[in-house]
């Protein structure tokens, strides 16, 4: 069956209406990895080390925040030419062999965005070579191909060591030098080789000539083992001055797509007159007929995504109008998988005493709030608790679950109680809550606190909270903190310092996991940033932390040299320009939106304290970067009134609102909110669209084995009763509500970026009601479900219960909480639970398949495991609904 190509790579660019200098990714000997989905593309770009870039789909490109590999963390000054980097599965490790001062080094990191580095700061050959390129044989033997350059530029392989970082030059051989007409245009050179082995042939791709000729060049040679003899192809070459409008191609790779199509990634002179800087372009590839073709009829030209905010497409219009919340402080806003709103602050009976939320839906009034926690010290007259409650935050869990988190702060500031980081958690969505838990404990005194604590969930569930710390800082340091739970808030693991810069204060993180595979990144408050000044204002800086998200290590510590540490800002504020406080958000679209507290524009007014700063927001690129376009959500503040301790939140595809605390107001001080419209530009995709999906076809009797149903008795047969069969399946969608559609038989709901549907089948009677253990008009979901044996159905079971309920939840539709009912009466009936192992419901599997599985008679104990996880998880995530469904099904334990 042949595989399309995606609709973008079949949209090929004119090369002689685009001219070769248009779009195009400014690399040079490129290389691509696709990795978990994603391409990444490595080339020459830069006197400082390589820089890579990052697409989902080939035809557009994102130029990643840091360099893959900076100079500071290889060998060498300069000249740093063609890198290519591969992923070692053994020990999840990825491996950049690249040149450096015309030496070939070998660089490793824990993620193909880097940061790469050189254990051993030194080349792996101590004669000039360049080039160098890696390839894995059948048999696991790894060899490296490389160019030396003694009097003309030859391409020789050799044995690498079982750590690849060591070459047998014992085992070197010549393997191609330039020798033909075509090949010595220009110079004596055979170089920029990659090597892959296609039905026992080894092909080696290689270019030829000096690369500043329009006659460089792309060759075939083949052989039949590693070092050769290696035959060069007849048709070479096989892509040289594609006219009319590229000159100069040759250096890269073949890689092949998500579909397998093969690919080969290339340069090319910015222009036929212009040599630098070179771009990147990408060409179908086959291979057969003793050669491989490179189709110049359909050469791509990736368009690079520029990396400001006026590239973003969107603009913010905001009313100009000042909502009043609440009386209190530091607000932070959420939107609920349920659609509603939730404001969380800090306030109370005595001041800042407590931490509260409220929620309202969407156009409606907010409602009462919820007291989350106060000090367990009373408060009397005169008398005052012993903690402040502050600098409330809120995440919703995957499991349904709200986490909050807020800082206690002792009332008397030094020498009496710890500063600390706290938590609680609400299993049914912020009406009640458990018990305040210490997180975290720092020192007693104000230069040993701890502040600004703030939540996080990766991929796979772990659970992080973001803080700033003192209390392992000198005196007037501060850096940025994490705490990380694996098992979603059971235990907490030894906090790990994200970032720190030496003599100053790193304060106040939001992190956020940008989408399409971008990485994490947060953004602070920084008073260090300029090198001239040796405190400057606190200003937003973003980082991206020494994390992988992958596996959840850390390895080590952003400071203030780092490129990992970048001015938010694509026009830095002057040094002494206070833009502190800073709160990052990602629209559902890409963009990026940062709001600050100001004093930009403001001025000092002697009867009032502080800054006077007001609420900016501005928008940045997908990657947290170059924020730009800033704008004045409450433009009519008085100049002696603070809106501080902003945060932001995205409400529906063409709403934001910010929420700032603001004080100095003649009555009413308290929580405010502010709402914009996003505007998109003429013709701007919008990817939060929602785009129709069909489920896929499930066959209800389908096992590894083969398909197979049961075989009935002839007074059974041609019964069809209508009996449920729910098959839950995910799938992956860009909605962020849940909603029914409508498909035929099925149910379809769309939670988040997960699709669940159910899909119904009718399901034969397999003998006569008075012999049936499950007469017809009771539930068989379950009984069929185990009957089909080990299938994804059994596996599935295990999580239904959970899931329909907290479907339920997030839609108050019945029919997932009538659903959920059902497999809870299902699964305890089919373990025959209690009451020992052998139910009724076993019974049911006895009749005659046709193919052949003998007759059940005993208890089948891996399901029982199985399927009793999905009850006792209910039973842990949602105590009073598992009452609510026992009672509802007579099943209670």
């Amino acid at each position: 069956m042949k595989t399309r190509l995606p609709a973008l790579l079949l949209s090929f660019v004119s090369l002689a209406a685009a001219g070769a200098g248009t779009g195009g990714v400014p690399l040079a000997d490129p290389f691509i990895l696709l990795h978990d989905g994603v391409y990444y593309a490595y080339g020459t770009g830069g006197s400082q080390g390589f820089p890579v870039y990052v697409s989902d789909d080939l035809g557009t490109w994102e130029k990643a925040p840091a360099p893959a590999l900076a100079k500071t963390d290889s060998f060498g000054e300069k000249q740093f030419w063609a890198p290519e980097v591969y992923y070692r599965r053994e020990n999840n490790t990825f491996y950049m062999f690249y040149s450096a001062e015309e030496h070939i080094c070998v660089a490793t990191a824990e993620s193909p965005l880097g940061p790469f580095a050189q254990k051993n700061k030194r080349p792996m050959l101590d004669e000039k070579a360049i080039d160098s390129t890696l390839f894995i044989d059948d048999d696991g033997k790894a060899w490296l191909f490389f160019v030396r350059t003694r009097g003309a530029n030859v391409i020789w392989g050799a044995e690498l060591s079982d750590d690849w970082e060591t070459i047998n030059m014992a085992s070197a051989k010549k393997c191609v030098q330039a020798s033909l007409p075509w090949e010595r245009v220009q110079g004596n050179v055979a170089e920029g080789p990659s090597v892959f082995k296609r039905a026992g042939v080894y092909h080696m791709l290689y270019s030829a000539n000096g690369y500043t000729s329009r006659d460089y060049g792309i060759g075939l040679a083949t052989a039949k083992t590693p070092l050769g003899p290696w035959m060069k192809f007849e048709k070479n070459p096989i892509l040289q001055n594609p006219e009319p409008a590229l000159a100069g191609v040759g250096h890269g790779a073949p890689f092949w797509d998500k579909n397998g199509n093969g690919f080969y990634v290339f340069h090319a002179h910015f222009s036929p007159q212009k040599i630098h800087p070179r771009r990147m372009y990408v060409a179908p590839m086959k291979i057969g007929g003793g050669g491989i073709e490179i189709d110049k009829t359909k050469i791509i030209i990736p368009r690079l995504l520029k990396d400001n905010a006026a590239g973003a497409g969107i603009s913010l219009e905001w009313d100009g109008r000042m909502e009043f919340v609440t009386h209190g402080g530091y607000g932070r806003v959420k939107k609920l998988s349920t659609g509603e709103i939730a404001l969380v602050y800090s306030g109370g009976p005595a001041k800042g005493t407590a931490v509260y939320i409220r929620k309202k839906k969407t156009g409606a009034a907010w409602g009462k709030p919820v007291r989350v926690a106060m000090p367990e010290k009373p408060v009397s007259s005169g008398e005052n608790p012993d903690y402040r409650y502050v600098n409330s935050e809120m995440i919703e869990l995957a499991d349904g679950r709200l986490f909050y988190t807020w800082n206690a702060r002792p009332v008397v500031r030094d020498g009496h109680l710890p500063y600390k980081i706290m938590g609680a958690f609400s299993s049914d969505g912020g009406a009640t809550w458990g018990a305040g838990r210490d997180l975290y404990v720092a020192g007693k005194t104000w230069k040993t606190g701890c502040w600004e604590p703030c939540p996080l969930q990766i991929p796979g569930g772990g659970l992080q909270v973001w803080f700033s710390d003192e209390s392992t800082t000198p005196d007037g340091d501060q850096n940025i903190t994490v705490l990380r739970s694996p098992d979603n808030g059971v235990t907490w693991l030894k906090p790990v310092v994200a970032c720190y810069r030496k003599g100053h204060r790193d304060g106040m993180p939001v992190p956020v996991l940008l989408q399409n595979n971008k990485g994490l990144v947060f953004s602070i408050e920084d008073n260090g940033m300029w090198e001239n000044a040796k405190k400057n204002a606190l200003q937003p800086v973003i980082v991206r932390p020494f994390f992988n998200v992958l596996n959840g290590e850390w390895s080590g510590v952003v400071d203030g040299a780092s490129p990992r540490r970048w001015h938010a800002l694509a026009k830095p504020l002057p040094p002494e320009t206070y833009a502190g406080a800073p709160c990052l958000i990602q629209l559902n679209t890409g963009e990026t939106l940062l709001s600050v507290q100001s004093n930009e524009g403001r001025v000092r007014v002697p009867e009032r304290k502080g800054l006077c700063a007001n609420l900016r927001v501005y928008i940045g690129d997908a990657g947290a970067k170059n924020f730009a376009n800033p704008a004045t959500p409450f433009p009519d503040l008085p100049q002696s009134v603070h809106a501080l301790w902003n945060s932001l939140c995205q409400i529906d595809n063409d709403t934001v609102i910010a929420v700032s605390t603001v004080s100095g107001l003649p009555r009413e001080n308290g929580i405010y909110i502010a709402t914009a419209k996003i505007s998109r530009a003429a013709g701007a995709d919008s990817k939060n669209k929602s785009e129709k999906q069909t489920p896929p076809k499930i066959s209800p009797l389908e096992n590894a084995g083969g398909t197979f149903g049961p075989s009935f008795s002839s007074a059974g047969a041609g019964a069809w009763p209508e009996m449920e069969w729910f098959a839950p399946g995910i799938l992956h969608g860009n909605s962020d509500h849940l909603r029914p559609n409508s498909f035929g038989a099925s149910d379809y709901y769309t939670r988040g970026n997960y699709t669940i549907w159910m899909r119904e089948d009718r399901m034969p009677a397999d003998a006569p009601q008075s012999k049936l253990h499950w007469p017809l008009g009771q539930s068989t979901v379950g009984m069929q479900l185990i009957a089909t044996g080990h299938t994804g159905a059994d596996a599935c079971m295990a999580w239904d219960v959970e899931s329909y309920s907290n479907l339920y939840k997030a839609t108050n539709d019945p029919h997932c909480l009538e659903t959920a009912a059902i497999l809870l009466h299902n699964t305890k009936a089919m373990d025959g639970y209690p009451g020992g192992n052998r139910g009724p419901g076993w019974r049911q599997e006895h009749c005659r398949m046709n193919r052949p599985r003998g007759r059940h008679r005993a208890w089948l104990p891996w399901v029982t495991a199985s399927q009793l996880r999905g009850i006792n998880d209910l039973a842990d995530s949602h105590p009073e609904l598992y009452r609510q469904l026992c009672t509802a099904t007579g099943n209670q334990l």
